[in-house]
């Protein structure tokens, strides 16, 4: 597929470079790894932007206090079964499904349901799952919507809408602030050969 896109990209008369990037080195606290491909017209030079090496974890984003009004917050947070409750009593911070004793684990992946975010790391990948398969590394719970949020970089004034699912799928969908931010800066600096 990436020959076939960077062919189509030659055929129409622009040069390109990709590159996979991790949104962890440009500032964001997960570990996110996205293929990143840019055409440019003959004559431009334009460098990928470089890691700024401000990595963050999940502690840095989730241990600041949230607004008890949030929309994206409070009203998120899901109340967990008795049985997922005892689960994720075996789940340590970085833990997941495999911690727990074979007798009450699911028929999930054990090393992919119930992933418990460590504070002390970057999270992994945020996706769409309705905050399904991520949980607070110190609560007995899933993370809300405005969790998620934090850890893709979005500041506590961007409100999502929709349902939950809606929400969680723009969060996990998109591409981290500070990643995005780092592109569009190297984009609008880039230099152009005489």
């Amino acid at each position: 597929v990436l020959k076939l896109i960077l062919k189509e990209i030659w055929n129409i008369g622009y040069n390109y470079q990709w590159q996979i990037l991790n949104a962890y080195d440009y500032g964001a606290a997960q570990k996110r790894r996205r293929l990143i491909i840019v055409g440019t017209k003959p004559g431009i030079i334009w460098n990928f932007p470089k890691p700024t090496n401000e990595n963050k974890t999940v502690g840095d984003v989730l241990s600041k206090p949230f607004r008890s009004a949030d929309p994206c917050h409070l009203p998120m947070i899901s109340n967990l079964s008795e049985k997922n409750i005892e689960r994720l009593s075996y789940i340590p911070q970085g833990g997941s499904m495999k911690d727990c004793p074979e007798e009450i684990r699911t028929n999930s992946s054990p090393q992919r349901a119930m992933r418990r975010l460590d504070m002390s790391k970057p999270s992994h990948t945020i996706v769409h799952n309705n905050c399904d398969h991520y949980y607070h590394p110190t609560e007995p719970r899933r993370i809300t919507i405005r969790e998620m949020a934090r850890i893709q970089g979005y500041p506590d004034s961007y409100i999502f809408e929709g349902s939950k699912n809606e929400q969680s799928r723009q969060v996990g969908n998109s591409v981290p602030v500070s990643l995005a931010y780092n592109l569009a800066l190297s984009i609008l600096n880039y230099g152009v050969v005489n």
